[in-house]
């Protein structure tokens, strides 16, 4: 061998994967044949090759069935969408890479053209379209599930993975009774702040109010309950509570020595089913940051 041969190769992978671009299917096949020759000789000319099949897979079966469907730009289609969905179909076998169903396809691909500047919500959508795009899983990509990231902040598609990741958290809402030291026996509260659970900003704990909006939101849209009539046991779950800046807040500005006014009703969050098969669909391959603890 005169060391020149994986050079040679790669560059006929690249004037094949050229040809391959422009959907010949001789060529495909030529792509496919340096893809196993290169691989003796050099494994990033067969990874590239790879590639680049995976590519071509994902125009002929995916975007070329439903690119044409849909009023929406070109641009990210053309020139980003199969190097953004390439990394989730991979490892999917040719036999079983199918063109989605429309149901699913449809508000998917609506999806991703309106989250261009949005990739937590983006990489969901491509998630959700590669799950629809493998014979092997396409029955667990419910339609339902690209009108619930629809439903959600950017900023929820980072919060709301580990919180799905675990079947059950600790969550408590804070209660100022409606009793006073001259009347203790008044009955009633007012609720101060609801759905506090151990969120963490920059490492610190935080008191978020706009996260229990979120949550309601996760409530309605079936992934997650709460129930504040049950509460859990191991104490571990709770341990937070207490040094909650709102808690602390509430503490400082109700309670006295003598009369402690603000009481901590616990509870529990729980992820249904649904939100479990949600996560294993859309978040599997997100990124992000675990951000709540129990």
């Amino acid at each position: 061998m005169s060391g020149l041969e994986p050079i040679a190769v790669a560059g006929g992978v690249a004037k094949a994967a050229a040809k391959a671009e422009r959907g010949d299917s001789e060529d495909r096949k030529a792509l496919r044949e340096l893809a196993k020759v290169s691989g003796t000789l050099d494994p990033a000319a067969r990874a590239y090759a790879k590639r680049l099949a995976v590519k071509e897979q994902i125009r002929m079966k995916i975007w070329q069935p439903l690119g044409m469907l849909f009023g929406i730009s070109r641009d990210y289609f053309e020139n980003d969408f199969a190097d953004d969905l390439a990394d989730r179909v991979a490892q999917i076998p040719e036999e079983d890479l199918i063109t989605p169903r429309l149901s699913v396809a449809g508000p998917t691909v609506q999806g991703i053209a309106f989250t261009v500047d949005e990739p937590e919500l983006r990489a969901m959508y491509l998630n959700l379209l590669a799950a629809a795009s493998d014979a092997r899983r396409a029955s667990t990509a419910h339609p339902s599930f690209a009108e619930i990231i629809r439903q959600l902040s950017p900023e929820e598609a980072v919060l709301l993975k580990p919180v799905l990741l675990q079947s059950i958290h600790g969550i408590v809402e804070l209660r100022s009774n409606v009793a006073t030291q001259a009347d203790p026996a008044l009955q009633g509260y007012t609720s101060e702040a609801t759905h506090v659970m151990n969120w963490r900003v920059d490492g610190q704990a935080a008191f978020v109010p706009e996260r229990a909006l979120q949550i309601v939101n996760w409530v309605r849209l079936g992934l997650v309950v709460v129930d504040y009539s049950t509460s859990l046991t191991d104490e571990s779950h709770y341990g937070w509570v207490e040094t909650n800046p709102r808690v602390l807040q509430l503490r400082a500005a109700l309670d006295t020595d003598e009369f402690k006014r603000v009481d901590v009703q616990r509870g529990i969050l729980e992820v249904t089913a649904f939100g479990r098969a949600f996560q294993a669909v859309v978040m599997s391959s997100a990124d992000a940051q675990p951000d709540a603890e129990s």
